[in-house]
């Protein structure tokens, strides 16, 4: 007697969203978005390097 087997499929990773949030250049003073899973970004307007710990929500 010859049975196949399926593999059990695997679930889905969990999905976590995306959520941004508005900060103020420190540098500059330009509103920018700041995604949850990113802990910099650059200001598109002068350059500097907004870091997760010094941002000013608008």
């Amino acid at each position: 007697m010859n049975k196949e087997f399926k593999k059990k499929p695997t679930p889905p990773e969990k999905f976590t969203p995306l959520l941004s949030i508005v900060v103020t250049c420190p540098k500059c003073g330009l509103n920018i978005e700041l995604w949850n899973d990113e802990d910099e970004t650059v200001c598109k307007f002068c350059g500097y390097a907004v870091f997760k710990h010094e941002k000013t929500i608008n």
